[in-house]
């Protein structure tokens, strides 16, 4: 079963968060490849940005080589909105 390694990862830091704070994070997926998923979050607390963040999320063995994404994960991404792209 392939794993998945974070190979990039931007955060914005707009406002502090507080304890207890009540957050919401919303998630989108930019694109699918063939072994790679870069996706879009933002973490809100009422209804404010305190965080942007991008990251890509690829694919790899056990042994940390690249693998392709399961089939059945891609369709789902790619129904889910996200772009294909050719890795």
């Amino acid at each position: 079963m392939p794993e998945t390694d974070v190979r990039l990862h931007c955060a914005d830091f707009l406002k502090p968060g507080r304890l207890n704070d009540l957050l919401e994070v919303h998630s989108r997926f930019l694109e699918v490849g063939g072994a790679s998923v870069t996706a879009a979050q933002t973490v809100k607390r009422d209804g404010a940005d305190l965080v942007c963040m991008q990251l890509t999320l690829v694919c790899t063995t056990p042994a940390g080589r690249p693998a392709r994404l399961p089939p059945e994960l891609w369709t789902l991404l790619r129904d889910a909105g996200a772009q294909t792209v050719r890795d």
